[in-house]
């Protein structure tokens, strides 16, 4: 009797106790992964996938970001629109009877540009409201235009404003900056094709443009005073013969630009085109959403009608999927903003504002 509860006992803790021995040569199942571990985000919050920010937007553009809050272009609505990182609160800072388009921060303020009247005929005023909210001021006006595909010819310093204004002639964008606290403009550069995006560091500014039919472009700089304009590329690089160029970003050393067919930067002070990566095809590539931080170079694919946010380390090599599916929007409507934890970005279809953490 006593051997017989022995067996009993020994078949119960094999098959019951805290879970059975499996046999020898008996399929286990895969191990599960561990989900992803949530990030700390600057405004205090935690994410480990996407998080909707904002909702309800009339085509959201132009984004930046601060270690605070978000800070958009609403153009449907020709409103400036703010978050906070963890999505609680959104804010109208301005609404506007005047097209308006692009964004710059600086530690108190937003700007943007007001592009004269409902049609956006002109002229192009640089704005500024406190990141608090209150007084909008009128900084510095010149003529011309921003067309639609030209959603970030503005970028601020601590002195002063850039921006850039179009002519219905081909060949006759102009670079003008001017004094935080207004004034009149000075010119940097003239006689360039369709200004895109516009970008400024210590020294330069930097701007892309394409030609009135936004099939060829350049990506260019002068000096923040003013002078010769340097080309820095001409036309594709990557044996693509469509699309102009729209979005830039830089870093200490680099300008980065995506092409039709790959992505690709180019050293501040010009010589050879480095191909971060050419996995792109000529149809998915973007050319509306690219950001850079300290080390990985971040960039939108639109496969269809759902983008795709790509990163890759900035000296090149394999990219990876970030974010799959960001907005089920097309590429166009797609602006991307990086800060040290994650990457957000703007869907001009969907009407929403998202962050990922990286």
């Amino acid at each position: 009797m006593r051997a017989h509860l022995t067996l009993l006992c020994a078949a119960v803790c094999v098959f019951g106790c805290g879970g059975r021995t499996p046999l020898s040569g008996e399929l286990q199942p895969a191990p599960q992964p561990d989900p992803p571990a949530p990030v700390p985000v600057a405004g205090g919050c935690t994410s480990a996938s996407p998080t909707i920010l904002a909702s309800g937007q009339d085509s959201p553009s132009a984004i930046a970001v601060d270690s605070s809050a978000v800070y958009w272009i609403d153009t449907g609505s020709r409103q400036v629109m703010s978050a906070d990182l963890c999505g609680t609160a959104v804010t109208t800072l301005v609404v506007s009877t005047d097209k308006i388009t692009g964004i710059a921060i600086d530690d108190t303020n937003v700007y943007f540009l007001d592009l004269g009247g409902t049609q956006g005929d002109g002229p192009i005023t640089a704005m500024a409201v406190p990141k608090a909210g209150g007084t909008t001021r009128a900084i510095a006006s010149t003529t011309g235009y921003v067309g639609p595909e030209q959603e970030d010819p503005i970028a601020v310093d601590d002195t002063s404003v850039y921006f850039a204004a179009n002519e219905a002639t081909l060949a006759n964008g102009t670079i003008v900056s001017a004094p935080k606290s207004g004034g009149s403009v000075t010119v940097l550069a003239t006689g360039q094709w369709n200004i895109n995006t516009l970008l400024v560091d210590s020294t330069n500014v930097y701007w892309s443009s394409t030609n009135g039919d936004s099939i060829f472009g350049a990506v260019s700089s002068c000096l923040k005073t003013g002078g010769p304009t340097d080309a820095l590329v001409v036309g594709m690089t990557s044996g693509a013969d469509v699309a102009g160029f729209f979005a830039i970003a830089i870093d200490a050393g680099y300008v980065y630009f995506p092409e039709p067919a790959a992505v690709a930067r180019i050293p501040k002070g010009g010589g050879a085109v480095e191909l971060i990566t050419t996995t792109q095809s000529l149809q998915d590539n973007v050319q509306t959403g690219i950001a850079v931080d300290s080390s990985h170079v971040y960039w939108v694919e639109t496969p269809g009608e759902a983008s795709v946010i790509h990163v890759a380390t900035a000296a090149g090599g394999p990219d990876a999927t970030l974010v799959s599916a960001a907005t089920g929007d097309e590429a166009s409507g797609v602006r991307l903003a990086v800060d040290a934890t994650s990457v957000y970005w703007t869907s001009y279809g969907t009407g929403t504002v998202m962050r990922a953490p990286k």
